[in-house]
């Protein structure tokens, strides 16, 4: 199958499926779409998945590392526990997507906006985000 997406000119498009345990290294899948797949535990590296739609899929415990996933869109998709290293997130747009547990390492994630979002215990370089947010307002009221 690794071969066949080496290969493949038309995008990639899986639903229903479980395909959890996977492995998908040194791939192009640029604007495939995922829909109700069950990815958890799967492993992504060297990949491009530039343009992808991830809809109502559990990428729970996966790794993602040296992926381009810029302008991907992840929505109503459970993400806990994965973990993002080296990773393009350029205009990557999350909807209704849960990241609880998640880890981002040398990421690019310049000009994300995050709204209506649940953080508590998140953490920037080891600084807790409620301590920005009460440095931040700390200073503002000064």
């Amino acid at each position: 199958m690794v071969e066949k997406l080496h290969q493949m000119k038309k995008r990639l498009e899986v639903s229903e499926s479980v395909i959890s345990n996977s492995t998908f290294d040194d791939v192009n899948m640029s604007k495939s779409r995922f829909h109700s797949i069950n990815l958890s535990v799967s492993k992504f590296a060297d990949a491009n998945l530039s343009n992808a739609k991830f809809e109502d899929t559990n990428l729970s415990n996966s790794v993602m590392s040296d992926v381009n996933l810029a302008f991907v869109s992840f929505a109503n998709s459970l993400m806990s526990s994965a973990h993002f290293k080296q990773v393009n997130l350029s205009g990557a747009k999350y909807d209704d997507v849960n990241l609880s547990g998640a880890t981002f390492v040398n990421v690019n994630m310049s000009n994300v906006t995050i709204e209506n979002a649940n953080l508590a215990g998140m953490q920037i370089d080891g600084v807790a985000v409620s301590d920005l947010f009460a440095a931040y307002t700390a200073a503002q009221n000064a």
